[in-house]
Order: structure tokens, then sequence, then C-alpha cells
């Protein structure tokens, strides 16, 4: 708006950086929730015991499978807790194999075949990075000085688009970086083992998915999850592990290469959508690379 002389007035922008507080808020509150889930991962490493469960009772708590259990640890202690690190959907009565540890057992406790590193401290990782980077390009728009143009113009912005590519690398590369160490765990000289579908079970968008049971040489009873494909309940098939780890790498050993390739191009996407969000945050993404299609169409 031209002020009394006829000249455009610059528009103030406003001191209180509101988005960017928010969102740091938000990325402090993941960081606490991912560091309290590694110090759980952390007491169920591969040297954490394990031990037969009974199921006593079950029930869903926000989406999430929750069973109260009972167990006997390696020294005799009878433990019952309640966790919602269980796998598949248990009946009471039934018995899971779990990973406790020697210090609290009560306290950390999870169905052995989830392995050793909870796929949600991954995912609050993953989603605590992106949600501190968006926070630090918002503050960054904001320190600049730019007119105040709103969401719609920041969201078709360099910023914007380079905001959109860091959200999508840092979740392509989170699937690829886990895809790329299961594979590099097992590999042909490895061991096999008949294993027997238990349960299956429809996981919503991620189709149908199988528990199955298999014994190691060692003797060891694993029991894993996999995508259901064409297996029922009943159907034996090859599993292939790592003798040092079974609980937690392990797949079918008669594949067809399909889990590989989603892990490549998932690594392939990450490494584009990088390159995406560095040029945009120099500032030097083409107009037709902006988020503008998006809106138009």
């Amino acid at each position: 708006m031209p002020d009394d002389a006829g000249r455009p007035s610059r528009m103030r922008v406003p001191r209180h950086p509101a988005w960017s507080v928010l969102l740091t808020v938000l990325a402090l509150a993941g960081a606490t929730m991912t560091g309290i889930l590694v110090d759980f991962d952390l007491h169920l490493r591969d040297h954490a015991p394990t031990a037969e469960a009974t199921i006593l009772e079950t029930g869903t708590l926000l989406g999430a499978t929750w069973a109260t259990i009972e167990f006997t640890t390696q020294d005799g202690r009878a433990v019952t807790t309640s966790s919602i690190d269980v796998a598949g959907t248990p009946e009471a009565g039934s018995t899971v194999l779990v990973r406790y540890s020697s210090e609290d057992p009560a306290s950390y406790v999870r169905d052995a075949a989830l392995g050793t590193l909870g796929t949600d401290t991954v995912a609050f990782a993953a989603i605590t990075v992106a949600v501190l980077a968006l926070a630090f390009v918002v503050w960054r728009h904001r320190r600049r000085g730019g007119k105040r143009r709103g969401l719609r113009a920041w969201w078709t912005s360099q910023q914007g688009a380079a905001a959109c590519g860091l959200v999508v690398a840092l979740l392509c590369g989170t699937i690829a970086t886990a895809g790329i160490d299961s594979m590099a765990h097992l590999d042909a000289d490895d061991p096999t083992a008949e294993a027997t579908v238990t349960d299956r079970w429809w996981a919503g968008r991620g189709g149908d998915h199988i528990e199955f049971v298999f014994e190691t040489e060692a003797g060891q009873e694993v029991i894993g999850q996999w995508s259901a494909g064409d297996r029922e309940i009943g159907d034996t098939f090859p599993v292939r592990y790592d003798p040092a780890d079974p609980a937690f790498y392990y797949g079918p050993a008669d594949g067809d290469g399909s889990d590989a390739v989603l892990v490549w191009t998932m690594g392939i996407v990450a490494v584009v959508s990088l390159a995406y969000a560095g040029l945009g945050l120099a500032g030097r993404l083409p107009g037709w690379a902006l988020n503008r299609d998006v809106l138009q169409g």
C-alpha cells in the first residue's frame, strides 16, 4: 500500500515466528519420544534373553494391539505385564516368544518376532528430522524478512519445494536403509529353515500379512512376519535367516526379488529427492519443478 507521498511502503514482517515455534516444539516432542524408544531398544539388544509367554488378555489401543502376558525369566522370576509390542493378532491362552531385559523384565519386553529394533523408533526418528528440517526452512524464510505471503505462496516457493523434497528423502531413505541393512545380513551362504504359516490378517494399506514360525539349526524357535502373497494358514515355505540374530534378520528364501527392487527404488527416490531439496534451498529449481501444478491440479 502506498504511503502519503505515493511511495510503496514495506510490509512489516511479524517478529513472532509462530509456525517455526510450533514445528520446533513438535520436533522436540518427537525427539523425546524417539529417545524413549531408543532406550527401549537398547535394553532389548541381541544379548537380551527370551522366554515363552502366555497371553492372558488382548485388546487394541489407538489401532495398536496390546496384550497382558505372563512369563518366567531365566532366573526364576514370575512376571505379569502388559505390552503393545506384540505381533499379529494373538488370542488369550496362546503362547508367544518374548525378548526381555534382565534388569527390568516387566517394563522392557517385546514379542521376539519384532526383532531388536522397533519400527516405531525408525518412524519417529524420521518424522522428527523431517519436522525439524521444515521448522528450519520456515524460520530461515522469515529471517530473511520476505513478505508474508501465506501458506499457498510458501508451498509454491523454492523453500516449500525443498521441504517436500526433504520429507520424501527422509521417508524413502529410512525404508531403503532398513532394507539394505536386512539384505546385508542375508546372503546365499546363510542357513535356511522350513517355516509354517500360523496366522494371516489384513494390515490395511499394507495388504495381507502372515505370521509364521521356524526353528533354527541351533534349536531356537523364531516367530516372524511378512507380506502374505498367496500363502495361507498351514502353508510351509523356506526361510533364510542370519544365525547371529535370526529373530530380526530373516526372509523368504523363495522370493522373486521384488523386495530388493523395492529397496533400491526407494534408495534412488531418496537420492533424487535429496538433490531436489538441495536445489530448492539454493533457489535453483526451475519453475516447472515447483509445487504449482499440485495446487492447480
